[in-house]
């Protein structure tokens, strides 16, 4: 049987929450998750939600009682929680809606690929070293701080099968990276930056494209940036449906 819309968001909230699981517990912090969410024990460094719902989007009550738990648990520090069928209301446990972005997916075909860059070259990152490089290539390409090594993608990730970290370098450099992260019915792509002075090149695209080659016969999933949008329907992707990030900071007092 055919998925329908809500299966592959439902495919795809399930990929994002194994993303975040993942990468949380290599940064040492425990993580929890039941047919309505997963959360982690405590929020991690801001590029990741604390929470994801899961589900078919219609368990709105286990929803709120997990989130407003996590809310209670956590009184006095920020939570970001992605609410994956942008179903919920938060804003009665104190949250605001922090953006409403769309989800995008691309199912199995052939590619129409730009020339792959004469100067670029793609790895596979497998070593601490090289995903240190990665991280502070990554951070440098969403305009972030540096990052102390390791304090954002901790090493632990790769001794994860399903986790995939791709660099692309230019006379040795890393100038580009994107992230691959496999469940059963999805591939999440994650992650995809270019540093400054090395944009409008197709490094983006081509690292995205490795992405999802790591398993080319499922859906590739991602939750691109408004401007990046364009990028995507290029290159086949779709949008899917709606998700909404919800921020609470910290309580008064």
């Amino acid at each position: 049987m055919a998925e329908t819309r809500d299966d592959l968001i439902a495919d795809a909230a399930a990929n994002l929450a194994g993303w975040h699981d993942s990468s949380l517990r290599a940064l040492g912090l425990e993580c929890e998750r039941d047919a309505a969410l997963w959360r982690a024990s405590m929020p991690g460094p801001s590029v990741y939600f604390c929470a994801v719902t899961l589900g078919s989007g219609e368990r709105t009550d286990d929803h709120l009682e997990g989130i407003e738990e996590l809310a209670g648990t956590h009184p006095s520090v920020p939570l970001t929680v992605c609410d994956s069928f942008n179903a919920l209301d938060l804003a009665p446990l104190g949250f605001e809606r922090l953006r409403t972005g769309t989800w995008m997916v691309r199912k199995p075909a052939d590619p129409q690929r730009r020339p792959f860059p004469a100067d670029l070259v793609i790895e596979r990152v497998i070593t601490p070293g090289q995903l240190a490089e990665w991280e502070a290539a990554s951070a440098m390409g969403f305009g972030s701080p540096a990052p102390t090594p390791g304090s954002l993608h901790g090493a632990g990730i790769l001794s994860d099968a399903r986790m995939q970290v791709f660099a692309g370098k230019v006379d040795g450099k890393v100038v580009a990276g994107s992230m691959g992260y496999l469940t059963e019915r999805v591939n999440g792509v994650y992650g995809v930056s270019t540093i400054p002075g090395y944009r409008r090149r197709g490094y983006a695209e081509w690292l995205t494209w490795r992405a999802i080659l790591g398993r080319p016969h499922q859906p590739a999933i991602l939750q691109p940036g408004e401007e990046s949008e364009p990028l995507y329907h290029r290159m086949g992707f779709e949008p899917m449906g709606q998700y909404t990030a919800w921020h609470r900071g910290p309580a008064e007092g």
